[in-house]
């Protein structure tokens, strides 16, 4: 992994690197390719390495890229392990050039949506993915776009694990429409607020959970639409089990992610989701009219009919939320934790 800051990639690997420690017969050892700190905390019995330098202070890019590759493959072969997993769009490619003609069998996997990085990285990742013992990849569509890149024989599809917050079935629910994410351009907050004026919104509430550069032109947008008695933007929390307790519908506007987290969180929290069908993820989670609705991109009217059928009919909330907290109870740890164990000791 690059670092073991904040963030959903982060996440998952530490929480597999958790899961895989605690079988028998098994050692974990995790290797962190720049020096930051650090926010998820691993037991005493995973052991974590970590270069001596500093990648961004060294000067010279082409000199701390080479350090980099340096101290992977020299620490590769000292531990000298059966398998490798490496997370990071832009970092796997350092891992497999690293690990060239060595032993153990090297598993990468690519953390955000599928997309172009430019000719160099897009070059790269053509011809060394090819070198993977196996890829891993979290959508079908995005095991599609993978395979036409590489012509890989060894892709599987994988999943996030997603928090379950235990809510009870027959907890007492508000009309609250949630929606979770970073206040960035992608999410499409702005939408969404849009969108909820168009509906007979006066006994609902919006709330949007997290933080970034658009909560400004967002507060904005509210004041313009005279939308502050019924849209709130509280920011981060740390606790979200309140608001999944409270709300009765999930409502995901964005137009592009690696996999949904907030999205699948919500659905294993019971809450009846709504959201477009977005490259990638959100056709892996959402069954369209069994457990929520998926829109097609672009279909805008169609999102706010549908949105007002869920704020009109208790029963239909009811019924998407039960069925989309079974069809997501796949993505719990121990699930998605031992697919990965499997495809890695194959």
């Amino acid at each position: 992994m690059p670092t073991l800051t904040i963030g959903g990639m982060e996440r998952v690997m530490s929480e597999l690197a958790i899961y895989f420690a605690q079988k028998e017969n098994v050692e974990v050892h995790f290797l962190l390719m720049t020096k930051k700190e650090r926010f998820y905390e691993l037991p005493a019995n995973i052991r974590i390495y970590e270069p001596e330098f500093d990648f961004n202070v060294i000067g010279n890019r082409v000199t701390a890229q080479l350090k980099t590759l340096s101290f992977i493959r020299k620490k590769i072969k000292e531990i000298n392990p059966d398998s490798v997993l490496s997370f990071g769009i832009k970092y796997n490619s350092f891992v497999l050039f690293s690990s060239l003609f060595l032993k153990p069998k090297v598993f990468v996997s690519d953390r955000c949506r599928p997309r172009s990085l430019g000719l160099v990285h897009d070059f790269l990742r053509a011809v060394l993915y090819r070198t993977a013992y196996g890829i891993i990849c979290q959508t079908e569509i995005a095991k599609e776009i993978m395979f036409g890149i590489t012509k890989h024989k060894n892709i599987t599809v994988i999943g996030n694990p997603l928090k379950n917050f235990n809510i009870p079935e027959n907890t007492e629910k508000q009309n609250v429409i949630l929606s979770v994410g970073r206040m960035i351009d992608t999410k499409r907050f702005d939408v969404l607020i849009e969108f909820f004026k168009k509906t007979n919104y006066k006994d609902w509430k919006l709330i949007i959970l997290g933080d970034g550069p658009e909560m400004p032109k967002l507060l904005e947008l509210i004041k313009k639409l005279d939308l502050s008695e019924n849209v709130f933007l509280p920011g981060n929390q740390k606790d979200l089990s309140e608001y999944y307790k409270s709300a009765k519908i999930f409502a995901f506007t964005s137009n592009s992610e690696g996999f949904p987290n907030a999205l699948g969180e919500a659905m294993v929290a019971g809450l009846a989701p709504i959201c477009f069908n977005f490259v990638a993820g959100s056709a892996d989670l959402v069954i369209n009219d069994k457990d929520g609705f998926l829109i097609p991109m672009g279909e805008n009217e169609l999102f706010i009919k549908k949105l007002q059928e869920l704020m009109d009919n208790e029963n239909l909330q009811k019924k998407f939320g039960l069925e989309a907290k079974s069809h997501c109870e796949k993505f719990s740890l121990s699930g998605i934790g031992e697919q990965y164990y499997k495809f890695l000791t194959q």
